[in-house]
């Protein structure tokens, strides 16, 4: 640290190696007034440091342009949609960031956080024309990242789209979305986990689990491949099936799912109950639905439907 740097600048063998130091550090600073007074108090120990003075005036020359761009709107304006991004307020980031962009339109980092703010919320179109116009602008070291930004919304807008193809059953649609994805060699277990609802909108269960279980393997514990498994397997409407299910997950994965898997199970004791007793079994209703309680204690309905059977039988007092 520098007090350290200070304690051994007096120190006549080490002198000079401690102002190279110091100088390194200093350099490492940010470019703000604070800094500016730790090379006063550099000064006041070499007082006659060449390479202190060099030093300096660059750094003078930067605290000066600094000073002038904190004082810009526009830069205060990206800073504050900085802050809101930070806090996932992205519509207001985005405000801020609009502002800032027009009045620092050659900024790539302007330009290129407003493309971040624009991505968060879904706007992949519009972020992506901030993102290519950032890494036009960008210096050749930096012009990778809004690139990367670039890919990452295609791949996202395609998803997205995907997702809406899905949902409206176009199959062929969203393959070729998904297909288009997949090149973009961003994140294959989404292209995976979407590939696998395809497959069982089409009747094809086997081939959806054999997705999810791809997913699983690349990412054991991706819980929402683990949630669509489930369904799956819920499906069956069989206690020991979803018993089957849970024993072969590990603990953890156990643990993402501990909910759902208590939640099926839970409907299926309550409808194979409400079955029981329309059939005159209460005895039998009650069984299942103490295992469902014992499953899902908190569920108050659980209890009002045990006490319906007991008045079936004459315990009202059960």
């Amino acid at each position: 640290s520098l007090a350290i740097l200070r304690k051994y600048a007096t120190h006549s063998q080490m002198r000079i190696e401690v102002e190279r130091v110091w100088l390194n550090a200093l350099e490492d600073m940010p470019i703000s007034t604070f800094t500016r007074s730790q090379y006063s108090y550099f000064f006041s120990l070499y007082p006659n440091s060449d390479l202190g003075k060099l030093q300096y005036d660059v750094f003078s020359e930067k605290l000066v342009a600094q000073l002038k761009l904190e004082a810009d709107p526009n830069y205060q304006a990206w800073q504050r949609g900085k802050r809101h991004m930070a806090n996932e307020n992205y519509a207001l980031a985005e405000k801020l960031l609009r502002k800032a962009a027009a009045g620092r339109p050659q900024d790539a980092d302007i330009v290129g956080d407003l493309g971040r703010a624009l991505m968060a919320q879904g706007k992949h179109t519009d972020a992506q024309q901030y993102f290519r116009k950032a890494a036009s602008l960008a210096d050749s070291s930096d012009k990778s990242i809004w690139l990367g930004l670039l890919n990452t919304s295609k791949f996202w807008g395609l998803i997205a789209k995907a997702r809406t193809a899905i949902d409206a059953l176009e199959l062929t649609e969203a393959e070729t979305l998904l297909a288009n994805a997949l090149k973009l060699n961003e994140d294959t277990n989404t292209v995976l986990i979407y590939s696998s609802q395809i497959a069982k909108a089409k009747g094809n269960t086997q081939q959806a689990i054999k997705y999810l279980q791809t997913v699983l393997r690349n990412e054991p514990n991706n819980s929402y491949a683990l949630s669509l498994l489930l369904g799956i397997v819920e499906e069956q409407q069989s206690i020991a099936s979803l018993e089957r299910f849970e024993s072969s997950l590990t603990n953890k994965q156990r643990q993402a799912v501990a909910a759902e898997i208590n939640a099926a199970k839970t409907s299926i004791y309550r409808e194979q109950a409400d079955d029981l007793s329309s059939r005159g079994e209460p005895e039998a209703a009650i069984a299942l639905l103490e295992k469902a309680i014992k499953t899902s204690p908190t569920n108050g309905w659980l209890y009002y439907d045990l006490a319906l059977e007991w008045r079936k039988l004459g315990d009202i007092d059960a």
